[in-house]
């Protein structure tokens, strides 16, 4: 191994550790009120943080470094991995296997205003020079939080809507199974458009499972997937919906999926509800809201009859709705 490629490897070490020390802080702060999710593939977008209070997204860099330099942290980013003004940069640095007291917390727009711009092997960068120590006059210094801050940064002038508790996972293990077989499904249909970013949860606490990001217009929609088992003799499924989890907003919708049992297959259907519209289907009982689904049914009229789609055309629907919606 070569001393660059040694390098790079420690850096990659160092930058995974960093990210992993934050999302944990974020989440032991916060109480449950911030969720994180992570993307499958990496667009420059190191999660999309979910803040319960209000159903915002907000995207979210990671920069760390090993040690501080005379007190400061030492930052350099390329230009074209500044991909959302809105994104914040969170910077630490770490202390041991910890990340230390101090971090950084700012927009890409502001870290861009702020930094100094020169060039690095031919491409233009952005570096700054962070000071952690307390007193020390700096350009950075209103965006220097004490660690123990950082979630209440993420959380100020928003107050506590709701008390967040874990979903149920009493399931059993076939449930289970095709649970996951259906979320997979979705997130294969989602991958073959190009322009949407997956991202999973860390850890999975929430209504939404699965989480999109348009990468032109930096739309976000949460998606909580429901998949019922079929097969010759039990043509219908009840998609099951627990209230006690299930938190509807603008910017989370529901998918159901059929997984043929006899076929081995999902079948061409899927039905898509807007999270908010739900309720309007069914009344709630019990704690949950429960309706049968018969995929491919020949019955023109029904309550999820204005909710079924191609299932082949679910990436392009989702694609599309985030390309002109509002931004929350």
């Amino acid at each position: 191994m070569t001393s660059a490629s040694w390098h790079r490897d420690q850096d990659s070490v160092v930058g995974q550790l960093a990210e992993w020390e934050v999302w944990v802080e974020l989440v032991v702060q916060s109480h449950g009120r911030l969720h994180v999710f992570l993307p499958m593939l990496d667009r420059g977008v190191d999660a999309l943080i979910h803040r319960l209070d209000d159903s915002r997204w907000i995207p979210v860099q990671v920069k760390g470094r090993s040690q501080l330099r005379n007190g400061s942290l030492q930052i350099t980013v390329g230009e074209s991995s500044l991909v959302d003004p809105d994104a914040l940069i969170i910077g630490v640095a770490l202390d041991g296997d910890h990340i230390g007291p101090f971090v950084l917390l700012t927009s890409e727009r502001e870290f861009a205003r702020l930094a100094i711009r020169s060039t690095a092997r031919g491409k233009p960068v952005v570096a700054a020079q962070v000071s952690f120590v307390p007193g020390r006059p700096s350009r950075w210094s209103r965006f220097v939080f004490p660690k123990g801050d950082l979630a209440a940064a993420l959380l100020a002038g928003i107050k506590p809507k709701l008390k967040v508790s874990p979903p149920s996972r009493i399931r059993g293990a076939i449930a289970r199974a095709t649970g996951f077989r259906g979320e997979v499904e979705v997130t294969r249909r989602l991958s073959d458009v190009g322009e949407l970013t997956i991202y999973r949860a860390f850890p999975d606490l929430e209504t939404a499972e699965i989480v999109v990001l348009h990468e032109k217009s930096r739309h976000v929609l949460g998606i909580q997937v429901k998949t019922i088992g079929v097969d010759g003799k039990h043509p219908n499924g009840t998609i099951d919906i627990d209230l006690a989890s299930f938190r509807p907003s603008a910017t989370i919708w529901v998918v159901a999926v059929a997984w043929d049992r006899d076929a081995m297959s999902f079948r061409d259907e899927c039905v898509v509800i807007p999270s908010l519209e739900v309720g309007e289907i069914v009344p709630p009982y019990r704690g949950h809201l429960r309706f049968p689904y018969y995929p491919d049914s020949p019955l023109k009229w029904g309550r999820l009859t204005p909710y079924r789609r191609p299932l082949a055309e679910l990436g392009q629907l989702i694609a599309a709705t985030l390309s002109v919606r509002a931004k929350l």
